[in-house]
């Protein structure tokens, strides 16, 4: 794994991360890097690759965890070994084990005025598809809402 680090470039932030410049994160926003061995493909996380690289090898069914809490990370200060459940500790200690609801849910396409709206809209007979269709989402986010599954912060109080 050494001779990958070679093919990692970074960028170091004021708060002294490594920030990884030359490979796009994976699903989980961790960047992944690749390479082949025996006609196979490897692929794993930078960050894997950092400690690695500066501390050798360990075991591979532990994670690699961030004191930083930057997925882009790559800097072997900021990083420490832990099993699933030291991970999963770590971030319910640092308040990040819940899910942002509502605006605050980077991927939300929705506002609260936009969710008041379809719920005058659901309660008014509209279909949760013709809704879906004007809102740009998905029919299951409308039924969501439609169930008080979803933007229950916004429970009908402006209906």
């Amino acid at each position: 794994m050494n001779d990958l680090w070679d093919r990692i470039d970074y960028k170091v932030s004021d708060a002294g991360c490594w920030d990884v410049t030359s490979h796009k994160p994976n699903t989980w926003g961790y960047p992944a890097i690749e390479k082949t061995v025996d006609k196979k493909r490897i692929r794993t996380t930078t960050n894997r690759v950092s400690y690695f690289h500066h501390n050798g090898p360990f075991d591979e069914s532990l994670c690699v965890c961030h004191t930083c809490d930057n997925p882009r990370c790559v800097n072997p200060d900021h990083l420490w070994l832990g099993t699933n459940a030291d991970n999963s500790r770590d971030m319910a200690r640092k308040g990040r084990s819940h899910k942002p609801v509502g605006v605050l849910n980077g991927c939300s396409k929705l506002t609260d005025e936009i969710v008041v709206g379809v719920l005058r809209r659901i309660e008014g007979g509209e279909s949760h598809s013709s809704i879906a269709r004007g809102c740009d989402v998905a029919r299951s986010c409308i039924s969501k809402i439609s169930r008080g599954e979803s933007w229950k912060h916004v429970e009908r109080m402006a209906v």
